[in-house]
């Protein structure tokens, strides 16, 4: 580490820039840069001495993040399509993938969050859903109520182990593994097309549930409750340890109220309508 200088890292995140990676470029200087900070912190680690005295990544022009901010929020229409082709496609997908694709949708948490789920985090009785500290993002338990709409998307998810979500390809033997996000991105990425649907990610339908929320009047406080968010102060670090599920509850309520709202042709008409327009874009899809 001491006969690293500012030109070895400027090579290193030169080799990157010339792929084009420039997301790559920017952590790479964030990672090197804390990794060198450690270094100078600890001066000895593991038993060997790191006399540095000074960062080489410091003396570095910090790159652009690379990061473009994203604005993709599903419509009101988008929403009842999406519902109705998951309907469609129930030969296509397993349940457990339909499942984690609507749970995302009425409740807004994280893939990662969902697809770790086990069955004894989930109370029927109690009407609720806990998420581990070691489950989330945040290192933070998280409480969620249920409501009828997502305990009947739950209940449709059959029961294969203790996991609610395992993976499909399981061998014998082996221990059981959570489903991996990259099945249900996949899955999303062909259900678009098929269905005349703009291209949407995971990230997306939790952006769709807190843009909406914000549109039917739940406060920002509530929807930071809902997405368990992470917290910057010290308060809600280590001494707020209240999980406001009347709050979520009462928000989660008006939110499926919207949900059967925007899902509910509202005339028989208007859901003739709506099958034949997915016929017609899939048609569009497979002549183009």
């Amino acid at each position: 580490m001491t006969d690293i200088d500012p030109v070895d890292i400027r090579a290193i995140l030169t080799s990157a820039r010339k792929r084009g990676a420039k997301r790559v470029v920017s952590m790479l200087y964030v990672y090197l840069h804390a990794a060198f900070a450690f270094a100078m912190g600890e001066e000895e680690i593991d038993g060997l001495l790191f006399p540095l005295t000074s960062n080489p990544v410091a003396a570095v022009k910090k790159p652009d993040s690379g990061m473009t901010p994203c604005s993709r929020v599903l419509s009101k229409e988008e929403i009842q399509r999406l519902w109705f082709a998951l309907d469609q496609d129930v030969e296509r997908m397993s349940p457990m993938t339909v499942g984690a694709i609507r749970l995302m949708l009425l409740t807004g948490q994280r893939l990662q969050e969902i697809l770790r789920t086990r069955w004894d985090q989930v109370d029927f009785d109690e009407a609720t859903w806990s998420f581990s500290r070691e489950q989330t993002k945040t290192k933070r338990p998280h409480l969620l109520p249920l409501t009828p709409m997502i305990t009947d998307v739950l209940r449709t998810i059959p029961r294969l182990g203790r996991l609610v979500f395992p993976h499909s390809r399981q061998a014998d033997g082996t221990p059981e593994r959570e489903r991996p996000f990259r099945t249900i991105t996949q899955a999303i990425d062909r259900l678009c097309p098929r269905h005349g649907l703009d291209p949407f990610t995971p990230r997306d339908l939790r952006r769709t549930c807190t843009t909406h929320w914000a549109r039917i009047g739940i406060q920002p406080s509530v929807r930071f409750l809902l997405q368990n968010r992470a917290v910057n102060d010290i308060e809600e670090t280590h001494y707020n340890l209240y999980y406001g599920l009347p709050e979520k509850r009462g928000a989660l309520d008006n939110w499926e109220h919207e949900l059967r709202s925007i899902l509910t042709p509202s005339t028989e008409e208007d859901r003739v309508d709506l099958i034949q327009t997915a016929s017609m874009r899939r048609f569009q899809d497979l002549a183009t």
